[in-house]
């Protein structure tokens, strides 16, 4: 009997999963923020392109066309440059035996270092995660967890991302 490696399966997030109202919200922040995928030239490897690809205005799946910085990242694996200024930045800190530290602005988690499926099944559901409450805040202001409580899409939403916290451990920052 061979030993297989376990697979990690999660479902792929789609913003079709939000509804027709929250979506809408989730596109016009994007189109407010106007992000923009910045890799350090050490990182260009991992560039993680494709799982922002259609939300990140220069996300490509292919790496050769995304546009490196001319300085190397360090410890920053990407950032996602916002055209209000802000930045959101994801550091990959290499650990001791395989284990790496991700940490976004408002999460962190452990990771196995080279294991596939960090970007596209946590990263980008975190990223979409920050965007969508700014564009919530902005919406209906700092209290629409209140107004939006009985709402079903925003309910079932909030179940999944419980679940993706507990699946990979991520912890609040």
């Amino acid at each position: 009997m061979t030993e297989q490696k376990p697979r990690v399966y999660t479902e792929r997030f789609y913003m079709r999963r939000l509804g027709p109202a929250l979506a809408q919200i989730l596109r016009d922040q994007l189109d407010f923020l106007g992000p923009r995928l910045i890799v350090g030239a050490d990182r260009a490897t991992f560039t993680p392109g494709f799982a922002f690809e259609g939300m990140v205005g220069n996300a490509y799946r292919q790496r050769q066309h995304t546009k490196l910085s001319d300085e190397p990242s360090g410890d920053t694996w990407f950032t996602i440059g916002m055209d209000t200024g802000e930045n959101w930045a994801v550091e990959y800190l290499l650990g001791e035996n395989n284990n790496v530290k991700v940490r976004t602005p408002a999460a962190e988690l452990n990771w196995v270092h080279e294991t596939l499926g960090l970007a596209e099944t946590v990263v980008r559901p975190l990223f979409v995660d920050w965007v969508l409450r700014r564009g919530l805040t902005r919406e209906f202001g700092p209290d629409y967890h209140d107004r939006l409580a009985e709402e079903v899409t925003y309910r079932r939403y909030n179940r999944d991302l419980a679940l993706l916290y507990s699946k990979f451990g991520i912890q609040c920052r």
